[in-house]
């Protein structure tokens, strides 16, 4: 089993359309991300290992809605959104304790909605439902 955690900082920003306020900007940010993984692998030459893995999900991610600049009106919610993550990688160990990984992971967060289902303040109206958030990462790094 193996579990990871990681500080991330991950976001996009849209505008919003019509017939919504056109003044207005949609964000969504990941703040961390953890995983919990087995790995099942093959070690076809001596102290090399390639492997799949897979396990559970979670993250923290925020979702943002800027009304009027003007008037700096503003909405943000936070939630942990679970999921899934499958990937795959390559491990060689390099001298008695220090090991070599390259590894991808994709990960699927669940559909989430945010604020009530329609908010209204006095300088816009907000519909925000089924944020989707996946997730597509290369590591490598070396390890003790």
């Amino acid at each position: 089993m193996k579990a990871n955690f990681s500080w991330v900082t991950k976001q996009g920003i849209s505008n919003s359309i019509p017939p919504f306020n056109t003044v207005g900007s949609n964000a969504t940010r990941e703040h961390w991300l953890g995983t919990g993984r087995a790995r099942l692998g093959l070690v076809p030459v001596d102290r090399r290992l390639f492997y799949i893995t897979g396990g559970f999900a979670a993250a923290g991610v925020e979702a943002i809605f800027k009304g009027n600049i003007a008037r700096d009106a503003s909405l943000a919610q936070s939630q942990m959104r679970w999921g899934w993550t499958v990937g795959g990688g390559f491990e060689a160990a390099l001298l008695q304790n220090w090991s070599f990984k390259l590894e991808y992971l994709y990960v699927g967060l669940q559909d989430k909605s945010y604020f009530p289902p329609v908010t209204q303040l006095p300088d816009f109206q907000l519909v925000r439902r089924k944020v989707t958030l996946n997730d597509n990462y290369f590591a490598r790094w070396a390890e003790l």
